[in-house]
């Protein structure tokens, strides 16, 4: 069951003038300060095809996947499977790709990251605290 699925495309929108590698520590030193640990530290990599990794979420857990990429990956996408095999979810292709899921279980999941291109990449996984519940709203009951 997941409890929550948040794309983000922040990096991209805000307009990093940084690169791969150094886009992500950005991130992940601004992450750190909302209460965000690192569980996978930042990996770069050459990749000419698709890069796949293991990481565990526990119950209640929420983990932030992303990518980046240098010259040569202009577009990557994340997927992110369950122990089955089943999609969880995704980030379609966007510049600097982040994904967000939040687990109702401890499981280890595999996060994969589609690249268009040869270059170098590079890859992080964060553990967030989840986010706030929607406020539910609140109206006038309605008369009969």
């Amino acid at each position: 069951m997941i409890i929550a699925v948040t794309v983000f495309d922040a990096p991209a929108r805000l307009g990093f003038g940084a690169s791969g590698k150094d886009r992500l520590a950005q991130m992940q030193t601004q992450l750190a300060s909302i209460g965000c640990k690192v569980v996978h530290e930042i990996e770069a990599e050459y990749a000419s095809s698709a890069v796949s990794e293991l990481v565990g979420v526990g119950e209640g857990e929420c983990i932030r996947v992303f990518a980046a990429g240098g010259t040569g990956h202009r577009t990557l996408a994340i997927k992110l499977f369950g122990p089955t095999g089943t999609q969880l979810a995704h980030q379609a292709i966007t510049a600097d790709p982040q994904l967000q899921y939040c687990s109702t279980t401890a499981q280890t999941v595999r996060f994969q990251i589609d690249v268009t291109g040869k270059g170098r990449l590079s890859h992080m996984v964060m553990k967030c605290p989840a986010p706030p519940p929607k406020p539910k709203l609140k109206g006038k009951p309605h008369a009969h």
